[in-house]
């Protein structure tokens, strides 16, 4: 057929020669042709090239491909005038169009999004998806110079590549939100909201492939399990999450100190989540307590403990001025935030800065101390100097005084209230020491040792008194809480005429008004140990010397010790170890018999003894006591058949024998034996420090009372 057209065509042509010609001269160019002439010859052109074109397939023309349906492939035709390969990318870049504008139209009724789905991320997955499009058929036009292509994706193929791709998805997301919840339900705040904002970020990535699946099969998508997996589900958890968290003030709250001492109750703050079916305790989560009225120093970062309970300490007061101190517990919000996604910090986490409670706490002035004589207070600078010398210089401890107890009736009376808060009054004053206070439950067993351990003490003080003919002998130790060790000892004997008229009233009360002492077995041992080791004759009526080769020694050192008394005696020498063991190293089994000569120097043990004697331990201050007796015996047996007899700390029959020998040498007769007593500190192996380099400060009597401070100290001098 188009031949004949052609050949028509090449008639008409020729019939209208002479028309041509006179247009068109013989032998003439092109270019002296006319602009009508040129467009009439143009058309000829291509009348004469469309009747030699084949015919285009159907595919070119859009209306499909029999080998490829379109109830099991996508199809994509693409068209290039400079490859095939050109061709390709075009028919592909038409398919994926085709798909994203599908999957716009089913994502809008799919599930809210609230703008999440972002081109991006619809272009994550067609991008996956066109991984399986394949060139299936092309077609080169002659006549117009244009190539065409035919690209095909298996709708069944890439569904099942797709489900594998949800299934994953899926997987991961449902085990942020398990794991989220369960970390929840253990009060793991942090665990619990990571889970939760890294299901919230994946969370977009699910609709767009449940679209894509569904634009390929031809199927609708089911949003029940998506509403659950959602993007607005995953926030909904951490939002609500963090709005349950709750922090509160526990215990601590509203005390009340006294000048230059410390709260004696920690502060006690409690992070839990609220739910309807009760709190859930928050464990590991990062605390800050900071001062918000006063000055002073305290263990500001601390994690929550298995209960959701962080524990503050004040260590420290810089300012006693004034009346009210403030300190505020909060969520260390930076340290927090550090485990989880920077992304959520401003736009998720921010209300939990705002999580928190306040602590107050009062401070009462010290009253009266000022009117207290010259000579009162020295003495217990003293004291205090002695019990606190051999803590280590580089530190600043909490110590906190637990009571003194009255050794003649073993109760706690009125007058301890006034020793404990004068004692006090000068150890605050110590350089780098931090004083707690500790208050007494009147008529209660006291057990100082888990007292101290309750309100997380480094070390504490506790000690007795006894009123004698000579003045008031005052006793006082200090306890490393952590070893249970002594760490110091004192005494010092006040004269009558240094204690104040209203307090020697006091003092001078009957025993029997006063509360219940110290119960604890072990310090009514180390009460019992403390009297026997500052137990001395009034009228002695010769002297003994003991004394040691070193006054400092480390674990493992070898120990000799020297004993010298005027008069031919018998000698009992005890040696108290750190942790208050005593043990009576002479009489021993290697020689029983304890008679000394007058004037001759003894060592314990002696070269011809055949051992040694090795420092153990534990670190400490380790005290020797001497006694000697004009006549022999001891008011107990010993036990020498293991060598050397000991006396138990805490033990039943330790504190009942050395009851018995302190009362014999404390009110026996005075004329018939002589004590002596020196101490040695023992440290850790590779841990000596200086000692008795802590000082307390102590000036005249000021010229008339400081009342706003009242502490001996601070007064100015006369």
């Amino acid at each position: 057929m188009r031949h004949n057209l052609r050949s028509i065509g090449l008639f008409i042509c020729l019939l209208g020669l002479a028309g041509c010609a006179g247009s068109v001269q013989p032998g003439a160019s092109q270019d002296n042709a006319s602009a009508d002439d040129l467009a009439k010859l143009r058309k000829l052109e291509q009348m004469e090239q469309r009747t030699a074109c084949p015919p285009e397939p159907g595919w070119v023309l859009g209306k499909g491909h029999p080998n490829f349906p379109s109830a099991k492939y996508l199809i994509g035709v693409g068209i290039s005038a400079e490859s095939p390969s050109g061709a390709k990318d075009t028919a592909t870049a038409e398919l994926a169009k085709n798909i994203k504008v599908n999957i716009q139209s089913v994502m809008k009724d799919f599930v809210s999004t609230e703008g999440t789905y972002a081109e991006s991320a619809v272009k994550t997955v067609v991008d996956a998806a066109l991984e399986g499009v394949e060139r299936k058929d092309g077609y080169f036009d002659k006549c117009r110079n244009q190539y065409y292509a035919l690209v095909v994706m298996d709708r069944e193929l890439e569904a099942g590549k797709l489900q594998q791709r949800i299934a994953a998805t899926e997987s991961i997301l449902k085990q942020h939100l398990d794991q989220g919840r369960e970390a929840e339900n253990k009060g793991e705040l942090i665990q619990a909201l990571s889970h939760y904002l890294e299901g919230y970020e994946l969370a977009p990535t699910l609709v767009p492939q449940r679209s894509t699946l569904a634009v390929i099969a031809r199927s609708a998508p089911s949003g029940d399990q998506a509403l659950e997996l959602s993007q607005g589900a995953f926030r909904n958890h951490a939002t609500n999450l963090i709005r349950n968290v709750r922090l509160d003030a526990v215990s601590g709250d509203k005390q009340t100190i006294k000048s230059f001492q410390l709260p004696a109750d920690a502060l006690v703050a409690a992070a839990y989540i609220q739910t309807d079916f009760g709190n859930v305790a928050l464990k590991g989560l990062p605390i800050r307590f900071q001062f918000e009225k006063g000055q002073g120093t305290l263990n500001e970062s601390v994690n929550t403990n298995e209960e959701g309970q962080a524990r503050a300490s004040v260590v420290k007061i810089d300012n006693y001025e004034a009346d009210l101190h403030r300190i505020a517990v909060r969520l260390d919000y930076d340290r927090l935030a550090s485990g989880i996604n920077p992304r959520f910090k401003d736009s998720f986490l921010a209300p939990l800065q705002h999580k928190g409670a306040t602590f107050h706490y009062t401070i009462q002035k010290i009253e009266g101390f000022s009117g207290k004589s010259h000579a009162w207070r020295q003495g217990l600078v003293r004291l205090a100097e002695t019990v606190i010398k051999n803590v280590k210089p580089d530190t600043t401890p909490v110590v906190g005084v637990i009571q003194f107890e009255d050794t003649r009736s073993k109760k706690v009376t009125p007058f301890t209230e006034i020793l404990v808060e004068d004692f006090k009054a000068i150890l605050a004053q110590a350089g780098n020491l931090s004083l707690k206070e500790i208050a007494l439950v009147r008529d209660a067993e006291t057990d100082p040792h888990a007292m101290a351990k309750e309100h997380q003490l480094d070390f504490y003080v506790n000690g007795s008194y006894r009123m004698e003919r000579a003045g008031l002998q005052i006793i006082a130790k200090l306890i490393d809480v952590q070893s249970n060790t002594y760490l110091g000892s004192g005494s010092v004997l006040m004269d009558r005429g240094a204690i104040s008229p209203e307090d020697l009233k006091v003092l001078e009360t009957s025993p029997s008004s006063g509360s219940s002492g110290i119960k604890d077995a072990d310090e009514e041992y180390r009460q019992e140990l403390d009297k026997l080791v500052y137990a001395q004759p009034k009228n002695a009526q010769f002297a003994v010397q003991v004394w040691t080769n070193q006054k400092e020694y480390e674990i493992g050192d070898q120990i000799v010790f020297s004993v010298k008394a005027e008069r031919d005696s018998y000698l009992t020498l005890f040696d108290i170890g750190s942790g208050g063991d005593a043990t009576v190293i002479f009489p021993n089994a290697f020689h029983k018999d304890n008679f000394i000569r007058a004037g001759r120097t003894y060592e314990i043990p002696a070269p011809e003894y055949g051992f040694k004697f090795n420092i153990e331990g534990p670190a400490g201050l380790e005290r020797v006591k001497a006694i000697a007796t004009l006549e022999p015996g001891l008011p107990v047996d010993l036990d020498l058949a293991k060598g050397f007899h000991t006396f138990k700390r805490g033990s039943r029959e330790g504190t009942r024998d050395i009851s018995i020998i302190a009362d014999t040498f404390t009110q026996g007769t005075d004329h018939n034996w002589a004590e002596s007593h020196t101490e040695i500190f023992i440290f850790k192996r590779n841990d000596t420090y200086t000692r008795g380099i802590r000082k307390i400060p102590i000036k005249e009597d000021p010229e008339k009372p400081i009342d706003m401070i009242g502490t001996f100290g601070r007064e100015p001098a006369r």
